[in-house]
């Protein structure tokens, strides 16, 4: 299998003890697809419930899901547990004297968040505990949708 990692992925995840060859090159939708497959999976992912927060209100990530939602099997994959959100801006990863600035609060952000599955609804989002669990899920992904 041939993973590709989106050129502007910053800190991708690395595939260890997976039989894998990873490239980095441009990804029209999504952060993670398979060589030859970009049609058929990608993957979004988001980091922390920061990241989510501040992509969110961007349109360019309206548009990023606009373009995943055209892949036959399309995920956001989130590297934190969706009860984040209900605590957010504690364990968001934004340093305390950053806080205050936040420009979403929890409810806003579930709100978004719907919104968003009603308007993608064939985007399948997953809330994982942590990275290593969300790499996980992301080869078991592409070994169940990478092979059809």
């Amino acid at each position: 299998m041939i993973i590709i990692i989106d050129n502007k992925e910053k800190m991708p995840w690395k595939f260890t003890g997976i039989d894998c060859t990873i490239i980095k090159q441009h990804l029209n939708a999504g952060d993670y697809s398979i060589q030859g497959m970009e049609d058929k999976i990608a993957i979004e992912r988001k980091r922390s419930s920061n990241e989510l927060a501040i992509n969110i209100l961007e349109p360019r990530f309206i548009n990023a899901l606009e373009r995943l939602s055209k892949v036959e099997h399309p995920f956001v994959l989130c590297e934190f547990p969706e009860y984040y959100i209900s605590t957010l801006p504690s364990n968001s990863c934004i340093p305390k004297f950053r806080q205050k600035y936040l420009r979403v609060n929890a409810g806003f952000l579930y709100k978004k968040i719907k919104e968003l599955r009603e308007q993608f609804p064939n985007i399948v989002w997953v809330f994982l505990d942590s990275r290593t669990l969300a790499e996980m899920k992301a080869v078991e992904l592409f070994k169940k949708y990478g092979s059809s």
